[in-house]
């Protein structure tokens, strides 16, 4: 059995912490998105980030011709 844990901190100048995280072993993901801290709706940003992250993942594993964000090109190089 896997075992993981997962934590943020606000840092030393803002009140309240705005950063966003997932750790999902069954997924095998595990992110943070920064909350932009002093920004409007900076905790609603990290928190759409991580949920459109998870959903990607989730999505991706039961589909693999799912790629993101632009989908697969075989004519293009890997750096294209």
């Amino acid at each position: 059995m896997l075992a993981f844990a997962a934590q943020s901190h606000t840092g030393r100048v803002r009140t309240g912490n705005e950063d966003a995280l997932i750790a999902d072993g069954d997924l095998a993901l595990f992110a943070v998105a920064d909350g932009l801290g002093g920004h409007q709706g900076g905790e609603v940003a990290s928190q759409i980030a991580v949920e459109t992250i998870a959903e990607f993942v989730a999505h991706s594993a039961r589909d693999s011709n799912i790629t993101w964000p632009y989908g697969f090109r075989p004519d293009t190089s890997f750096e294209g």
